[in-house]
């Protein structure tokens, strides 16, 4: 029995551990799925063939560890992925390459230490990415090429020390940066790409260990449309260059 007229199957807070391969190929026409809440820890290939009209998949609060590098490669409609309060720690390079509609990605609260170069580099229309609460310890330009649409991104508490010469260079749409909760101590020069709007931008540093010049921070954190450094670490050095700064 095809079941064409299915357009919501919540599935959420009961016990399931896994599900077999092709479980939801009857559902054509299927625009929101909820897995949330259960006890699933892989999620395998062909789980989620033949939904070709999903719009919405909530795997959040889960123990997932794994996810199949091929599992989303039927979802091209899919606009809201949520991904957070899981176990994951590795993902795959070409994990989220078929979702080219996605807007919305949380993959908050897992174990995450390292994001793969060219990770999002299909993800053209995605808005708000939140990768809060993991272990990432460095970031770079290539962890976000592509992603030209995005306007929000949350990397508070994790372990990042440093925001380098060129890591956010490819956000030129980007309007709420939060790296609050982290072990900063500098943000060098040129962080940004030389044409971005810094009016428009909401840049959250709370609870940092930021040190610098008084003319540097002057020079370098003052022209954001809106700056938050309160609960922080900041010692005001008169003639010391962020660079120089242990």
């Amino acid at each position: 029995m095809c079941s064409t007229n299915v357009k919501l199957l919540n599935l959420s807070h009961n016990w399931l551990v896994s599900i077999a391969p092709n479980s939801f190929i009857k559902f054509p026409y299927l625009r929101k799925l909820s897995l949330n809440n259960n006890l699933l820890y892989s999620i395998d290939s062909k789980l989620f063939d033949g939904l070709v009209s999903l719009k919405s998949l909530s795997l959040h609060k889960n123990q997932i560890t794994h996810i199949a590098d091929d599992v989303f490669s039927e979802l091209s409609e899919l606009r809201f992925l949520r991904l957070f309060n899981n176990k994951l720690f590795n993902l795959s390079e070409n994990l989220f390459k078929a979702l080219v509609k996605l807007k919305r990605l949380n993959l908050r609260n897992n174990n995450i230490a390292l994001i793969p170069p060219y990770l999002f580099k299909d993800l053209k229309k995605l808005t708000y990415l939140d990768l809060r609460v993991n272990q990432i310890h460095s970031l770079n330009s290539r962890m976000f090429a592509g992603l030209k649409s995005l306007q929000n991104l949350r990397l508070h508490d994790n372990l990042l020390e440093l925001i380098s010469t060129g890591t956010f260079i490819k956000l030129t749409a980007l309007t709420h940066l939060d790296l609050s909760g982290n072990l900063i101590t500098k943000i060098e020069s040129q962080a940004f790409s030389d044409s971005f709007n810094f009016s428009v931008l909401k840049l959250t540093l709370y609870w940092n260990f930021l040190c610098c010049s008084r003319a540097h921070y002057q020079n370098n954190l003052t022209y954001f449309g809106n700056v938050c450094t309160h609960d922080n670490k900041i010692v005001f050095y008169e003639n010391i260059p962020l660079e120089d700064c242990a």
